[in-house]
């Protein structure tokens, strides 16, 4: 696979998730090489970061998303990360979503938790708590190819408002 950039970068360095995927830059060329699959029936992932420096703005990161299977009419959905945890107060995380199919969909385990799901990046609000245990649920992310159907599960912490040190009592509003 071959990516050409567009930047005013400073500098620009590639590197890859997995050994799978060997990627290096030419010029503002980013070339992939992709070793085969080599088993009957699986799938994997890997992301492959270019990063960039600029003179007078923060840094930049491009990130391409690479999806191998054996069969390429089942569907597949791959989220990074498989957790998110919150603190007490009101929060919002983003998940990156990577499918074969279909646009996928999602829907949590509890009302607190509230995703949205638009293109790849899934956002995961949740409500703030002032109860002193932990709470725990979910977010189911389901990739579609037609009638079949494949699921993640996006599991989902918020700690609770209460924490106790050795000598010091915590409470988050």
């Amino acid at each position: 696979l071959t990516s050409e950039l567009s930047t005013n970068a400073k500098t620009l360095t590639v590197t890859s998730s997995a050994a799978w995927v060997k990627a290096e830059r030419q010029g503002l060329i980013v070339n992939m090489d992709i070793s085969p699959l080599d088993v009957d029936n699986g799938v994997r992932t890997a992301t492959v970061t270019v990063h960039a420096t600029f003179e007078d703005s923060p840094d930049q990161d491009l990130m391409i998303d690479i999806m191998q299977s054996t069969d390429p009419n089942y569907p597949v959905v791959v989220i990074t990360p498989y957790s998110l945890e919150f603190d007490a107060a009101p929060g919002q995380k983003m998940v990156r979503v990577v499918t074969n199919g279909e646009q996928p969909t999602c829907d949590a385990t509890a009302d607190w938790i509230h995703p949205t799901l638009i293109g790849n990046k899934l956002t995961v609000d949740v409500d703030g708590t002032s109860k002193a245990r932990d709470r725990f649920g979910a977010v189911y992310v389901r990739g579609h190819m037609g009638d079949l159907e494949c699921t993640e599960l996006l599991e989902i912490v918020q700690h609770g408002a209460i924490a106790l040190s050795k000598y010091k009592l915590y409470y988050t509003r």
